[in-house]
């Protein structure tokens, strides 16, 4: 299980105590209880003040970590989606049709803009793409307790958009990644979208920000709705207009396809 790491810095705490107490006049100088539930999201707000004043807090190690009752994943992040997705051909499969995939990190902490001052603990991959290099990706392992070492399970980092897009959801694939991924999966871009497509979003500085899967194209050939998640969201979801999947109506729409 892992901890703050012993023995404690005096000064660290002795700073943490004189901040978190000043924010939070209501305790009376009452000290923390180490078990109760309610004060949970205090004994996170003391740590990280800790660690901000030099405390050091020890990283979770792989098989110690202690982990709650197994709750079941959002079966949308997971179950492989009936469009038939050509992102998921970007890579190499063993003989029984999973990702050629490597473990390359041990644990490491990851936090998202979407959960404020919560922490998730992730294992770092290598994926190999179709002409044998590899990118970046990610699995959650749930979300971090630093006050009391705890992983309890936790499905929203399984997976983001790009994830969605290129792993039907096994992996957390960042931004950076997405052109290699295009690039060594095999894929071409195309004017002439079609169902099960790849859609990537750029920015107006030209980097990617998001991607979906096209989802319904007209007679006349224009892409109506795409297919993706974004955020912390663990359930795709139907977007039309294709504009509609990102919220910055500056963003441009490229249209990718094997």
């Amino acid at each position: 299980m892992s901890r703050l790491s012993r023995p404690l810095s005096r000064n660290a705490v002795k700073k943490a105590d004189a901040e978190f107490q000043a924010k939070h006049p209501e305790l009376k100088g009452q000290p923390l209880s180490r078990t109760d539930p309610s004060q949970a999201s205090l004994r996170r707000e003391w740590v990280d003040l800790y660690k901000k004043h030099g405390g050091k807090v020890e990283p979770p190690k792989a098989g110690s970590k202690k982990v709650g009752k197994a709750t079941a994943s959002c079966p949308s992040s997971k179950k492989k989606s009936p469009l038939k997705k050509k992102g998921s051909q970007a890579f190499k499969r063993d003989s029984k049709g999973n990702i050629k995939a490597k473990k390359v990190g041990g644990i490491t902490e990851a936090r998202h803009n979407g959960a404020p001052g919560e922490i998730f603990v992730i294992e770092k991959y290598e994926l190999e793409l179709k002409d044998g290099s590899t990118i970046e990706a990610f699995k959650n392992l749930g979300k971090y307790d630093p006050a009391t070492g705890i992983i309890s399970p936790d499905n929203r980092m399984d997976t983001d958009c790009h994830g969605a897009t290129f792993t039907d959801g096994e992996y957390w694939i960042n931004d950076d990644q997405v052109a290699k991924t295009l690039s060594g999966g095999g894929f071409t871009p195309t004017t002439s979208p079609q169902p099960g497509d790849v859609a990537v979003f750029h920015n107006t500085s030209g980097n990617v920000v998001h991607s979906v899967t096209v989802h319904n194209v007209d007679a006349s050939g224009a892409v109506t709705s795409v297919k993706g998640l974004g955020g912390l969201e663990t359930t795709e979801h139907i977007d039309s207009p294709p504009s509609s999947a990102w919220g910055d109506p500056r963003a441009t729409i490229e249209y990718y396809t094997k």
